[in-house]
């Protein structure tokens, strides 16, 4: 008995530390820039950073930065429409 006892405290011990280390995680950026191939990659769209659609060549990017990137003519992604939220016309 006391050994099932000890062992339900561990697995308790074991969920409460996944538990905080979920909410340690490291959240997804809010922005993200869609690069070309190459050794000097270009940027081609801006996206919202929970957009997961094609994120092999994607980098994290801040919010001014995708803001400069859609005034400096680089797409916004048609699928998830960064420029509403950045409230860019």
């Amino acid at each position: 008995m006391a050994r099932a006892l000890m062992q339900a405290e561990q697995r308790e011990q074991q969920q409460e530390a996944a538990r905080q280390a979920a909410a340690r995680a490291v959240p997804p950026p809010t922005w993200t820039v869609q690069v070309t191939v190459g050794p000097d990659p270009l940027p081609v769209a801006t996206h919202h950073g929970e957009f997961t659609v094609g994120q092999r060549r994607v980098r994290p990017i801040t919010r001014r930065a995708a803001i400069e990137a859609l005034t400096a003519g680089v797409e916004a992604c048609a699928l998830c429409r960064p420029e509403r939220e950045l409230q860019i016309d």
